[in-house]
């Protein structure tokens, strides 16, 4: 049986991610919140179901997370009233059900506080130096700390993912935003400047929506990634 998979995000990342699940159309049945009635239209042709509303939809969230499989929030990294919604539903999960599968999109933002030394070598096989190095004033980690907190209260019937990807650049493969929201700036930023502006190391899209799928898909998950 499929599983019922609910995605809040169909933008540059959210839909190249749907576009990707969307080639294992057996495997999920998936719905995505939606406020634009346009886009709902089409979510409708590629065969998802749209839940319209937007992130400030409570009910409607909680509602949709309690009875989904997956859960994927990939609309913004700091946006607490939508997670608190989705916390709220797997609070409310039935306990005769599995638990749900939920997946966060957070960011490397919250590394960008210098308090701490510059070899350490951060790696999700070791969340304790992670709570350890990042302040709690640190961008997106109030979200991040919230959904810590409904863990360690173990009154969620579900198994929770915080994934921190940084800037992200490529052609989108979703229905939607083809472009990322950073990188145009950079470019128009540096014309105007006359110089580079920056320079760092970025991923690709692609490999991003790869790893969101293979959070929900053993066969596609490979080894864990470090970061420093």
């Amino acid at each position: 049986m499929p599983a019922q998979l609910f995605l809040l995000g169909t933008g540059f990342i959210g839909g190249s991610v749907l576009a990707a699940l969307l080639e294992k159309k057996d495997q999920y049945n998936i719905a995505a919140l939606c406020r634009d009635p346009k886009k709902a239209d089409k979510l409708k042709e590629l065969g998802v179901r749209p839940v319209q509303g937007e992130l400030a939809s409570d009910e409607l969230i909680a509602k949709e997370a309690a009875e989904a499989d997956i859960i994927m929030h990939i609309a913004t990294a700091d946006d607490l009233p939508s997670v608190k919604s989705i916390l709220k539903g797997l609070a409310s999960r039935s306990s005769s059900k599995p638990p749900a599968v939920y997946i966060h999109t957070s960011g490397t933002g919250v590394l960008t506080v210098p308090q701490r030394s510059t070899d350490v070598v951060f790696t999700d096989k070791d969340p304790d130096t992670l709570d350890k190095e990042i302040p709690d004033h640190a961008p997106h980690r109030e979200i991040d700390l919230a959904i810590k907190a409904a863990v360690e209260s173990k009154k969620l019937n579900a198994k929770i993912s915080i994934i921190l990807p940084p800037c992200i650049y490529g052609i989108g493969t979703g229905p939607f935003n083809k472009i990322s929201i950073q990188c145009p700036l950079w470019i128009k930023e540096a014309i105007k400047e006359g110089h580079l502006i920056s320079q760092c190391v970025l991923p690709l899209v692609e490999p991003i929506e790869s790893s969101d799928v293979a959070e929900v898909d053993p066969e596609e998950a490979g080894k864990p990634v470090s970061a420093r």
